[in-house]
């Protein structure tokens, strides 16, 4: 162990000069790494926008916008009808039960009736 002003104290150092200049290399190739991923983040974000301005044009056509509004007025009409569809089916097919019943029990009434004499 070389003798310097920290050993001469009585203390003991922390890193050798070795680990320290392997140190600084990890740092120096993190900082690289750190570079080049935020170079293919920032060219992949680039390519990204390209493909949605194409989009945002393909938006502006009078095709798109015609189906878009139909769209979303099918959409708003389906969202209102819905709620009503359920009572609506039981208004319709609950009145159509009771006068089944009703006209089976009239019927099974008369059938069970005894002949007066």
């Amino acid at each position: 162990m070389p003798s310097n002003a920290a050993n001469t104290q009585g203390k003991v150092q922390f890193a050798s000069s070795y680990a320290i200049h392997y140190l600084h290399i990890f740092i120096f190739a993190l900082a690289v790494t750190h570079v080049l991923y935020s170079i293919t983040t920032w060219g992949l974000g680039r390519l990204k926008m390209r493909t949605w301005k194409a989009w945002e044009d393909g938006t502006r056509t009078l095709d798109y916008q015609f189906y878009n509004v139909c769209r979303t007025l099918m959409h708003y009409l389906y969202c209102l009808m819905t709620p009503w569809e359920h009572h609506v089916w039981e208004a319709r097919h609950g009145s159509v039960s009771k006068l089944l019943v009703r006209s089976v029990s009239q019927k099974l009434k008369l059938e069970t009736k005894e002949p007066q004499g």
